[in-house]
């Protein structure tokens, strides 16, 4: 208590002041936990240790380890006032710190180095055995499957355990530079160990090859990289796919709607010569045959138009066969990859390339005394 009070003299301030180990910030409350993790058991090296740095933040840590004692109250009845409230304040934090399951076991007590030293006794495990715990987790910790930060996250906090319950020892002498270098080498080899093999075989073997071996940090910036690379090769062949898909479907709705106007033509049947495909108003026996075709009979002559129309139906029946043939071999190639009913629609598309259907005085013989030879 005497070194307490001559180290808050010494500071130049009252013992009211903000260095004081009393005093308490108008936000403090002993209901607030200070400290981001939870006793819940298993945890106490984890804990104790998160609490001790948030209790040294706020120089309350001697009430804990027994360094600030009550004082006297005869004596300085003010000052042992002070040191109640600041007393109970930490009780409170080191309450609101520890699980509701754990909190119900454990009795109530006033004074907060006992109660601290009844929670060491009662979940703190000897080092040597959670040594080899912690150890034997750092063994069986793999990925599997999870992000490289939440597998990294896991070996960390085990790390840090084993680095309280075994620090690395201590001294000025070269040797501390090696004890440093060798502690974290067998951490990276730990990482790329715990590493799923199948995603992150080549980098790993890179990294072991290297000479000298990278820091940790290294090491995890370059398996990150590899990790963002391999989810953008996966998103890039996902999306393959679906744009193949897109434009196929495009293409069969294109040929279906085609097909629909085929069906349609073919269902309108000429009111004069009673032909499919047309209307009355565009039959050549009313408003005449296309230029193509009278050149066609002109160019031939009178005399040598039988043999004219011979041969253009037999180049008509040879545009047909062949526009078949081409359709067997079309049909051949194409049925590999396409469906029954886009095959169909195709199929209806090169009926549309065949000669349209023409008049009954064209498809039948010529004569030379006929309409149409004048």
């Amino acid at each position: 208590m005497g070194d307490a009070k001559e180290m808050v003299k010494s500071s130049g301030v009252g013992i009211e002041g903000r260095t004081s180990p009393y005093y308490l910030a108008p936000s403090d409350n002993p209901g607030t936990a200070i400290s981001p993790v939870v006793l819940s058991g298993d945890n106490y090296a984890e804990w104790s240790s998160e609490l001790e740095n948030a209790l040294c933040a706020k120089r309350k840590l001697g009430f804990v380890n027994g360094n600030l004692v009550m004082p006297n109250e005869k004596e300085n009845p003010v000052e042992a006032e002070m040191w109640r409230t600041a007393n109970s304040m930490i009780v409170g934090w080191i309450r609101a710190s520890i699980s509701p399951v754990i909190r119900s076991t454990i009795p109530f007590t006033p004074d907060a180095c006992k109660m601290w030293t009844e929670l060491k006794k009662r979940f703190s495990v000897g080092s040597a055995v959670r040594v080899h715990q912690l150890k034997a987790e750092l063994a069986s910790c793999k990925q599997n499957g999870s992000s490289v930060l939440d597998y990294f996250g896991r070996l960390s906090q085990k790390w840090e355990e084993l680095l309280n319950c075994k620090p690395i020892p201590t001294c000025t002498c070269a040797a501390s530079g090696v004890y440093a270098k060798e502690y974290e080498e067998e951490k990276v080899h730990q990482f790329l160990l715990g590493l799923d093999e199948a995603r992150f075989s080549n980098v790993c073997t890179n990294i072991i090859g290297m000479e000298p071996l990278p820091d940790l940090n290294s090491v995890y910036q370059r398996v990150v990289r590899e990790e963002k690379r391999i989810g953008g090769a996966r998103v890039e062949a996902k999306e393959a796919p679906v744009g193949f898909a897109a434009t196929a479907k495009e293409a069969h709705d294109s040929a279906l709607a085609m097909a629909a106007v085929t069906r349609s033509r073919s269902a309108v049947v000429c009111g004069n010569c009673g032909r499919n495909g047309h209307e009355k108003k565009d039959c050549w026996q009313l408003i005449g045959f296309p230029e193509w075709w009278t050149e066609r009979n002109q160019s031939s002559g009178r005399g040598g138009r039988g043999r004219g129309r011979g041969r253009t139906n037999s180049s008509r029946a040879n545009a047909v066969q062949g526009s078949g043939a081409s359709s067997s071999n079309t049909k051949g190639e194409a049925s590999q990859g396409l469906s029954a009913e886009q095959w169909a629609c195709l199929t209806s598309l090169l009926e549309q390339q065949k000669p349209a259907s023409v008049p009954d005085r064209l498809n039948g013989p010529f004569y030379e005394d006929s309409d149409w030879s004048r």
